[in-house]
């Protein structure tokens, strides 16, 4: 980030949640041709100074995949698990340069609060995230990117 290393080892927690998020997303992509690729943390160019590792991502059909071991362009969904260490920089310049690079979505996973962060574009032609709102358990997250697909707070952070 900004050219300085940023590495923080997942505590369990962060793991479970992530990989809660890739087989949910795993199913809705295999369910049916056409719903895109999702993906575990690979090397993606944000810009010429940053290189970002999202926790889970989701791209449509047709854009690069994890088969080079990096994506050269921003996934069009990005999700961040809350980690000590980077929580600051996902929610602050991170959530900025996804959006202003093109990201559609962004998803910042607050376990210790049981909450969703959802920042999208409010359309095609938006300069970066300009619609934000929050899911809770008790609520369902869905998407404009995923039509037919829900994800549940309560499965992700437990009772």
């Amino acid at each position: 980030m900004d050219g300085a290393v940023v590495v923080d080892a997942p505590a369990e927690v962060h793991r479970v949640v992530a990989a809660r998020i890739f087989a949910k997303l795993v199913i809705f992509t295999g369910a049916t041709s056409g719903r895109g690729i999702a993906g575990l943390p690979v090397v993606v160019t944000v810009n010429p100074t940053n290189v970002y590792s999202p926790d889970v991502w989701w791209a449509r059909d047709g854009r690069p995949d994890a088969v080079a071991k990096r994506l050269d362009v921003v996934p069009d969904l990005a999700v961040e698990v809350r980690s000590p260490a980077t929580w600051r920089h996902d929610s602050g310049v991170k959530r900025r340069r996804y959006g202003e690079a093109g990201t559609a979505e962004l998803w910042l996973v607050d376990p210790p609060a049981r909450k969703i962060a959802v920042h999208r574009r409010s359309s095609v032609d938006a300069r970066g995230f300009d619609a934000t709102h929050s899911v809770t358990v008790g609520e369902l997250l869905v998407s404009p990117l995923l039509p037919g697909f829900s994800l549940d707070p309560e499965q992700l952070f437990g009772p």
